[in-house]
């Protein structure tokens, strides 16, 4: 009040490439979820990806309305993270409330990423079931869910960051990886389901591969016991 109002650029439109997905989200924080929850977002590609008018849509039984619409000047670089939650999220690149389902019916519950566009970019699908009937992005209704990671403070993460098959095999539940890479050593954490077995099956103890066992993408140096956390440079937004 009483100065001139700030310049802000308006969005420029830039669809989806294919390169940006959805890579690991937490619906159900310790505590109270309000403020916690987080989506992390992921650059596969090799350039920048402009996210202005892009939006986060989740769903318990239908889809309503976004709940998060970037505004201009959100980007993801390439081979970057973007951590998308409340403001009570510890690194949070971009403050968004979030509200994501516990599936508190055992139907499933749903979240979407969609361009600029309004094109569908990336679904998951997590919970018991998909009674619901959510579409993946090719449509179709699969019969399972990609995990439940609604029990306790786990995440729902892809096996390898940005690997993308429409399956339910990309998909694991375990310890939370925010803004870091979410390939593991297989068993590297003994509590961790996504290092135990499963692999992102609905079936915590049907092994996925023959003769029992879990593997996840090729990692490098084969015989390394420990993946080594590298940090990732970020921008930070603020929603004002």
């Amino acid at each position: 009040p009483g100065s001139p109002n700030p310049v802000v650029a308006p969005p420029v439109c830039v669809p989806s490439i294919g390169t940006v997905v959805v890579n690991e989200l937490l619906p159900n924080p310790d505590g109270t979820d309000d403020g916690q929850e987080w989506v992390e977002l992921y650059n596969h590609g090799d350039v920048a990806v402009s996210l202005d008018g892009w939006q986060l849509e989740a769903a318990t039984s239908t889809w309503d309305g976004p709940d998060v619409v970037f505004p201009a000047g959100v980007a993801i670089a390439p081979g970057e993270y973007l951590l998308v939650g409340g403001e009570l999220v510890d690194d949070v690149d971009y403050i968004g409330e979030i509200s994501l389902g516990n599936d508190s019916d055992g139907s499933g519950d749903a979240m979407r990423l969609l361009d600029c566009l309004g094109s569908v970019v990336d679904t998951v699908i997590w919970g018991q079931t998909n009674a619901a009937g959510f579409e993946d992005d090719a449509g179709a209704v699969p019969e399972f869910a990609y995990g439940d990671p609604t029990d306790s403070a786990l995440s729902l993460s892809r096996l390898a960051d940005g690997v993308d098959t429409d399956a339910p095999e990309d998909w694991g539940v375990g310890a939370p990886t925010p803004g870091a890479t979410n390939v593991r050593v297989v068993g590297d954490l003994p509590d961790d389901p996504i290092g135990g077995c499963g692999c992102g099956s609905q079936d915590p103890n049907e092994a996925s591969e023959p003769g029992g066992g879990c593997s996840t993408a090729p990692l490098p140096l084969g015989g390394l016991e420990v993946i080594l956390a590298f940090g990732v440079a970020r921008r930070r937004w603020r929603k004002h």
